[in-house]
């Protein structure tokens, strides 16, 4: 089963460039294969710096964000890789499409001119539409609390989306999963690559206490048996003796 992905990240101050660098591909991406650059297409606003864009929303409605406001909320909005594949090495073009079709029309329904710039990346292992919405209110003051401002709100964002992805045969992941919010760095091992694990021993944490006593409990019960086993062989072999000698 094949499931739609939607995940949030928070902007402010030089977070915003960063993202921004990252998406337009203007900084080096070691997750993205530069053959593949190419495919990547701009679906909602145009080719200047997300920065620029952002500022300029801003300014539009007479705002001055506060140091500690979110400017920007970064959508990643994705399927299973099996969904594109269908099982095969390949991806299928014509899910990519549907897929990006459908996004779209999430993203001007949901937050209209709100969302300054969509990105499909294809030079990735799975496609995925990278979106960015600031969130100015009905007022036309940045307030990213009334858009994503607590878990019910975050809730109806994936509900919605996953509704609209429904007609594709992608279904909801698990309500109330802990996995409710990810950073832009972070979403990557969702839909990108395979586990790895590297054990650094030097940094593996001793044993719970509880864990230590039952594992050194263990082997006093083992010695006491092997002393009992010992005790008992001695005890036989002057009756073996005798046994030989009659």
């Amino acid at each position: 089963m094949a499931y739609a992905i939607a995940r949030i990240a928070k902007l402010k101050g030089g977070s915003v460039s960063g993202s921004g660098k990252h998406v337009d591909r203007t900084r080096e991406t070691p997750n993205a294969d530069r053959h593949k650059k190419h495919e990547n297409k701009t679906l909602i606003g145009d080719e200047r710096p997300l920065r620029e864009v952002v500022t300029e929303m801003i300014e539009r409605h007479g705002g001055k964000p506060r140091r500690d406001s979110v400017e920007c909320v970064e959508l990643m909005l994705a399927a299973s890789p099996e969904h594109f594949t269908e099982g095969r090495d390949e991806i299928n073009p014509e899910r990519v499409r549907e897929f990006t079709g459908k996004t779209v029309e999430f993203l001007r329904e949901q937050y209209g001119g709100r969302c300054v710039k969509a990105v499909l990346h294809m030079d990735e292992k799975t496609p995925h539409v990278q979106a960015f919405v600031v969130p100015i209110d009905e007022r036309g003051k940045l307030n990213c609390k009334s858009f994503f401002g607590s878990r019910e709100k975050l809730r109806r964002f994936q509900d919605a989306f996953a509704e609209k992805m429904r007609p594709l045969g992608l279904e909801r992941g698990m309500e109330g999963s802990r996995a409710t919010h990810t950073d832009v760095q972070r979403f990557y091992g969702v839909i990108k690559e395979e586990v790895r694990l590297r054990v650094i021993h030097e940094r593996v944490p001793d044993p719970p206490r509880s864990a230590e006593s039952h594992y050194e409990s263990s082997i006093q019960r083992v010695g006491r048996a092997n002393n009992t086993a010992n005790n008992r062989c001695r005890d036989r072999k002057p009756c073996v003796a005798q046994h030989r000698s009659q």
